[in-house]
């Protein structure tokens, strides 16, 4: 449940080995140590995900998920909630593909709409459906595309309402890139950068 500060005792970050995702989970452990479910493909990068933050302090699961595999996706949920509630999800997972073979090669669009498309709706509608019948826990979805010239843009949608910016990530429920690789929140508002 989060506390009378706003501050989180579980956090569910679904692309777990995602910059986006280890950013918000870093910034949420300077306040209090909590409990992460961290799902994704298993991977080194996953591994060593799972390192950085129980040395900051959180108690880690991890809960193997492909998103190009949503038949799995009940079985994965339920896993993800074996554990307790959840006060807080993110899902920042995708694939970003090569835009000029996926404008052109059926294949690679399908794969590329399977993760990105399918994939989302299926484990978003299966999580609000979770986070409606425990009662509590917003949550917040991020997509980066690529796009000409720096960087590259980012939509985030969350509680409160959609946010779109050009190479700035922005999370609905409030973080935003402060500079250098570091987070600044701002509770209960869509931040822009």
């Amino acid at each position: 449940m989060i506390d009378a500060l706003g501050i989180p005792q579980s956090l569910l970050l679904l692309g777990g080995a995602s910059d986006i995702a280890l950013a918000i989970a870093q910034r949420y452990l300077t306040h209090r140590p909590l409990r992460i479910v961290l799902v994704g493909r298993p991977s080194r990068r996953l591994a060593e995900a799972v390192i950085d933050l129980e040395a900051a302090g959180a108690t880690v699961q991890t809960v193997a998920f492909d998103a190009a595999q949503p038949a799995d996706h009940p079985a994965v949920v339920e896993q993800i909630f074996a554990g307790g509630d959840i006060d807080v999800a993110v899902v920042a997972f995708g694939v970003l593909g090569e835009h000029p073979v996926a404008a052109l090669d059926h294949r690679e669009a399908v794969a590329l709409a399977q993760v990105n498309y399918v994939g989302a709706v299926s484990v978003g509608v299966l999580l609000a459906r979770r986070l409606r019948a425990q009662g509590h826990g917003p949550s917040s979805r991020c997509r980066r595309w690529p796009a000409s010239g720096r960087g590259g843009s980012t939509l985030c949608t969350g509680p409160r309402r959609p946010a779109w910016t050009r190479s700035t990530p922005v999370l609905a429920t409030g973080w935003r890139a402060a500079g250098s690789g570091s987070w600044s929140y701002a509770p209960g508002r869509c931040a822009r950068g």
